[in-house]
Parts: structure tokens; C-alpha cells; sequence
């Protein structure tokens, strides 16, 4: 669909949800629902005769939103499999990553603590020990994803809600009135020999330990399956909040959970089953065949040392640059993260020579509706190809990017990432030669503070450190780090590979490129 089409159709779309109609496409037929009472004017109904064929288009194409409207249609999707006298529910292939270990099995071999994540923090003031124990018991029995636990059936895997019970109050610890011990205290706030049983459970832990007076460590052990990084502010908002409710005998004031993980994993389910032969046929036809293996245009290092992520290095973008890039992201009506892409894909290409690029990136994959206030895992990385003209202008690159992250989008119910493990069926572990790096963008301006709005001042949670052990595919991670008037590139990298040296004089040289070939007359 043209840009200008696309437009025309999202204003109609918009002029009906602004009268209270509301449209809907379902088995190829478009439905119209209107306020009771309400009438429909006919130059009204002859505007969506005209634009029917756009508007099947933009549903089939381009709605990416997944609706559970009522309960009914709830009930409808979720689909429980009854199994020796417990409810069993289909999961999704986020989920599927982490539960079945013949994907990614020699690394997950290597790295037994895979899907591992460890958040402590420090609090200081008088907490209320009981009313700190209410509000992580509130929050798992508010969430069915921290009782779920994951299981193979008939070589099929399933999730299964666990009950709720006591059993999920924080282990305590009072180190208060014993000599400290740093070695005993740093293997219980990290789980020191825990490793997860999907199948057993449980996959949330809490433990509080007290240091001294008015001095705790709160830590908490949560495997990958069941979290990501927007549930772990969706966790903070929801534990500070009940924590002060309870603290002045009062029932926390949260959002209502009309539908919980089983559900909205549902909904994805039925998404992907509805749409996956048409988006298979449009990765199909659009690439044919494999890229070269990416490029990098640094030489590596003769190390002898094991592979090790997670050595950094940062730079700050000049404030030009950034306002440059800004307005050029405003003109073009894309975020800054697409235009980043742009700068970066340039780069290798003109370093390098190569125009078919194939870059990971990591989603939150909460488009469909529902799951704004609800912690679980629908987090992924996914595949971005852009193939270049090496005369291309970096108005056409820009489009191109722009172009290739609507597909990822806007197809994903057969992703670009399972259309290349299909076209390397006979060697899947080659997906690491044209899948080298992974770009990710955070942007400051968006993160709220959720910890000083529910606590006030009187008691502090600092946080002392975030381990996430996931699977590492790549084998260098560029991270743009967005502030009011600033813009860092954060490059984390496998120093078995790269030297620091090398790492500094790549990033140098690429914001350089940037400053001197990224510009829009």
C-alpha cells in the first residue's frame, strides 16, 4: 500500500473511532458496530464502499494489534488441554526457545544458568517486614505468569498455572546481630548452585536479607520464560505500590488483570496460525536467497582466550550530529532508531562493500493489546535485512531501513529469522556467519521513576546490580543510549575477538562517517 493510501485509510479509521463506530476484518469480511441509537450517514457508508479494498488491505497487512474483546471471544481462543487431572495451555515460540532445550542445545550445555535473571537492590530506611512479605505474596498471586511452570506432553510443550500459595513469601535472613560475612551474604542474594526446574518450579524467587538497621538487600532470581525487561518495571510499580498499601492497612489500587499470560499467549497463538502461510509467502517472495556473511570492517584478534561477552566500550555522538539526525527522523516520520539503523548499515556498506546486511535487534513484542500491565515474556530478537545500491543516497537507505523494520513488524507471524533457519535447514548453527551484530536502542526520556512515586522519601530501593543471563547469538551488541540533549553508542563485545583498541577506533570511525555521509539536503 502507498504511503499516501496508507495515510487516507488510517484518517478514515480515525474519523470512525472518534463518532464510536468501530470496524473490525475477520474471515475476509469487514463489520461495522455502532453506538446504540446512533445512525450512520450515507456519504459515511459510501466512503467505506470506496475504500473497501484499502481497508482489507490495511487489516491483512498492516493492523499488527491483537484484540480479546470480551469473554466469550476469550474463551474461544484459549484452549486448555486437559492432562492427568490438571489444565494445560499452549505456548508460544518466545516461550519454546526457553523450554526446549534441543534449540541452542551446545550452548545451553555450556551455560546451564541460560535464561537466568538476577535483580538485587539496597533499601534503605525502616521497612516493614510483613507488610514487604504481603506485597510479594500480593503480586504473585496477582500474576499467573510467577506460578507457572512449563512441561512436555506427547513431545509438546505446555504451560500449567500453579496455585497460588504462601510458599511464595521472600526467605528472610537476619544478619543484623552476626558478624558479616560479604562471601555468605554475595552467594545468598545470588542464588549461588540454584539452577531453575521449568518443569517443578517455581520460576520467581524472592529473598530479603538484613543487613543492619534500617539496611536491607532484596534480591530476586526470575527466569527469562516468564519475564522481560517492560515486566520488570511493571514488577516495581506493582510491588512499591502494594508495599505502601499494605504498610497503611489499606488494598493496593492497581490496574485490573482482566486477561493474564495463558491468555495473551493465546491471542499470539491464534495471530500466528491465522497469518502464517501469507507472511511465509511474503518472505518467500521477497527474498529468494541468503545474504553474504556480514562484514565487519576491523580485523580480528589472534586470542587465545574464551569467548567472553561483555567488555564495553562507549562514545558521545556530537550534538550536531544528533539534531541533524533528529530532524532528518522528523522529516521522514521514523524514530530515531530506524535512522541509526540507516547511519550504521551505510557504514558497513561503504566500509565494506556489501550491501545485503543482516542485523538482529531485540522487541518487546507487546503490540497486542492486554499486556501493558502484565509481567511475562513476549520479548525477542528478530532479523532486519536491507539490501543497498551501493549509489544509493542516504535518502534511499533511510526508506530502504524504514521499509525492512515495517516488515519485521508487520510480518512476523513467520519471521525473517525463521524464513533463514529454514533456508540453512541443513546447518542452522550458519545463521551466526550473516548474524553478527545486534543493535538495540533505550531511550531515557521514556523511563519513568516508579520507585519514588509509590514510596515516598522516607524509604529508598537502590538498584545494585541486574545480571541477565541469556543466550548470546552475536558476537557484538551496539546500544544507543538516548538523554534530553545526549546521544551515547555503547558497544559490548567479545574481547576474544576484539581488542579495546580495535573497538574505540570502529566506533570512532563510524560516528565520524555519520558526522561526514548521514545528511538529507
Amino acid at each position: 500500500m502507498k504511503e499516501d493510501k496508507l495515510m487516507e485509510t488510517l484518517n478514515l479509521l480515525k474519523k470512525l473511532n472518534s463518532e464510536g463506530f468501530k470496524i473490525s476484518y475477520e474471515m475476509k469480511n469487514l463489520s461495522l458496530k455502532f453506538p446504540k441509537g446512533k445512525e450512520i450517514n450515507e456519504d459515511l457508508i459510501n466512503e467505506l464502499k470506496a475504500n473497501k479494498d484499502s481497508l482489507i488491505l490495511y487489516f491483512e497487512n498492516y493492523a499488527g494489534k491483537i484484540k480479546l474483546t470480551d469473554t466469550k471471544e476469550k474463551e474461544k481462543k484459549i484452549k486448555k488441554i486437559p492432562f492427568e487431572g490438571e489444565d494445560y495451555y499452549e505456548i508460544t515460540p518466545v516461550q519454546k526457545y526457553w523450554v526446549d532445550d534441543t534449540i541452542d542445545y551446545k550452548y545451553k550445555q555450556q551455560n546451564r544458568k541460560h535464561g537466568t535473571v538476577v535483580i538485587t537492590y539496597e533499601v534503605f530506611g525502616p521497612l516493614l517486614i510483613k507488610a514487604f512479605n504481603n506485597a510479594v505474596s500480593y503480586i504473585v498471586n496477582r500474576h499467573e505468569s510467577l506460578r507457572t511452570t512449563f512441561h512436555e506432553i506427547n513431545a509438546n510443550y505446555y504451560m500449567r498455572i500453579n496455585k497460588y500459595n504462601k510458599a511464595y513469601i521472600p526467605e528472610y535472613w537476619d544478619f543484623q546481630s552476626k558478624p558479616k560475612n560479604d562471601a555468605q551474604i554475595k552467594k545468598i542474594i545470588e542464588f549461588d548452585n540454584h539452577n531453575f526446574d521449568l518443569k517443578k518450579g517455581p520460576l520467581f524467587l524472592a529473598r530479603l536479607l538484613k543487613i543492619k538497621e534500617k539496611h536491607f538487600e532484596f534480591s530476586l532470581k526470575i527466569h527469562h520464560v516468564i519475564f522481560d525487561t517492560v515486566s520488570d518495571g511493571i514488577l516495581k510499580r506493582d510491588l512499591f505500590t502494594a508495599y505502601k498499601a499494605f504498610s497503611q492497612n489499606k488494598i493496593p489500587n492497581l490496574p485490573a488483570l482482566k486477561f493474564q499470560y495463558k491468555d495473551n499467549l493465546a491471542s499470539i497463538n491464534n495471530y500466528i496460525k491465522n497469518n502464517y502461510n501469507h507472511h511465509k509467502d511474503y518472505w518467500d517472495k521477497l527474498y529468494r536467497g541468503l545474504p553474504e556473511p556480514l562484514q565487519i570492517p576491523i580485523d580480528s584478534i589472534d586470542n587465545q582466550i574464551e569467548h567472553s561477552f561483555g567488555e564495553k566500550e562507549m562514545i558521545e555522538f556530537p550534538k550536531r550530529l544528533i539534531n541533524r539526525l533528529s530532524l532528518i527522523a522528523k522529516k521522514n516520520t521514523v524514530s530515531l532508531f530506524v535512522i541509526l539503523q540507516a547511519t550504521f548499515k551505510a557504514y558497513l556498506c561503504y566500509k565494506t562493500g556489501q550491501s545485503d546486511i543482516l542485523i538482529g535487534t531485540y522487541i518487546f513484542g507487546r503490540d497486542h493489546s492486554n499486556t501493558e500491565n502484565q509481567i511475562g515474556c513476549y520479548a525477542k530478537t528478530v532479523l532486519i535485512r536491507t539490501i543497498f545500491n551501493r549509489k544509493d543516497s542516504f535518502r534511499e537507505i533511510v526508506k530502504k531501513v524504514a521499509k525492512s523494520n515495517e516488515d519485521m513488524k508487520n510480518y512476523w507471524a513467520f519471521s525473517l529469522m525463521e524464513k533463514t533457519k529454514e533456508m540453512l535447514s541443513h546447518d542452522e548453527s550458519l545463521i551466526k556467519s550473516f548474524w553478527k551484530i545486534n543493535l538495540q536502542y533505550y531511550d531515557l526520556l521514556q523511563k519513568k521513576s516508579l520507585i519514588s512515586d509509590s514510596l515516598g522519601s522516607d524509604l529508598k530501593f537502590l538498584i545494585k546490580r541486574n545480571q541477565d543471563k541469556s543466550i548470546i547469538g552475536f558476537i557484538m551488541q551496539l546500544t544507543f543510549i538516548r538523554s534530553a540533549e545526549q546521544l551515547w553508542l555503547q558497544i559490548e563485545y567479545d574481547s576474544s575477538q576484539y581488542d579495546s583498541l580495535t573497538i574505540k577506533n570502529l566506533i570512532s570511525d563510524y560516528v565520524n562517517f555519520a558526522n561526514e555521509h548521514c545528511r538529507i539536503n
